[in-house]
């Protein structure tokens, strides 16, 4: 199970840093993200049948990677171009480019979805489709002209820095503990750190209907409502989401004798 981990881990690395613009990006990080979350799963299983502490740090990296979503490549991406000495004229390229990307594909998506397309929509249609072929191309070959050029361009838009347990526990105090969840497709996950002490429960997911429910509640329609029954319904729902989601987590912190810092 963990060689099948690692090979997908080696085929997401891959994928990530094939593609390039912007739009593949997000395509292939929907990919990324369902990989991961099987990543997860299965290691939590698999480290139910060892005390091994590697299952954890392994279950630990996989949720730190989801978190490289298209937000957080693309500030890495700005990162890298602010401290790789990269010439504006190369970064005006970039952004016209990437305008001109998001242009064409907003007039695609306005033509493919039309009700009532005219004679001409396929025609433009192509056309648009063509022009925006030639814009990947062209921001393909400027991203490989910038990663061979500026080193340290690469090295911060495709090597993360990725957090570990070590790191976090070297941040935190005494009287500081970590809770951290990741939301799986089945489960959710919260990871209990402290200075000393790390592990992680498998939760049951919150139903769309609790969210709503307490979002209707905390975020009031009308003034006419029943401040009573309002508040009752907070408190028991407040309850349930606690008992759910926080009540595992702040028990093991307890028993690890380590206070929950607010």
């Amino acid at each position: 199970a963990l060689k099948l981990i690692n090979l997908s881990k080696s085929s997401r690395d891959e994928l990530r840093n094939s593609y390039r613009s912007e739009s593949d990006q997000i395509a292939i990080q929907r990919v990324i993200n369902s990989s991961l979350n099987n990543s997860i799963e299965t290691t939590f299983l698999v480290k139910n049948y060892s005390d091994k502490y590697t299952f954890l740090e392994e279950m630990f990296y996989y949720t730190q990677l989801s978190k490289s979503s298209q937000l957080l490549e693309t500030l890495n991406r700005n990162l890298a171009f602010q401290q790789s000495n990269i010439p504006d004229s190369l970064t005006l390229q970039v952004n016209g480019l990437k305008q001109q990307a998001s242009y064409l594909n907003t007039k695609i998506n306005k033509l493919e979805n039309k009700e009532k397309p005219a004679e001409s929509d396929s025609s433009s249609l192509s056309d648009f489709k063509s022009v925006l072929l030639d814009n990947k191309v062209a921001f393909n070959d400027l991203m490989l002209y910038l990663e061979k050029t500026f080193p340290k361009y690469y090295e911060i838009n495709y090597n993360p820095k990725i957090a570990t347990i070590e790191g976090v526990q070297d941040r935190l105090t005494k009287n500081e503990a970590l809770i951290e969840y990741f939301v799986g497709k089945e489960h959710i996950y919260a990871f209990t750190i402290s200075p000393d002490t790390a592990m992680v429960h498998q939760l049951a997911k919150v139903s769309d209907s609790a969210i709503s429910l307490f979002r209707e509640i905390i975020i009031p329609k009308g003034l006419g409502q029943n401040l009573n029954v309002t508040y009752r319904q907070y408190v028991d729902q407040s309850h349930q989401l606690y008992t759910q989601l926080l009540a595992k987590p702040h028990e093991a912190i307890k028993k690890s004798k380590t206070p929950i810092n607010k």
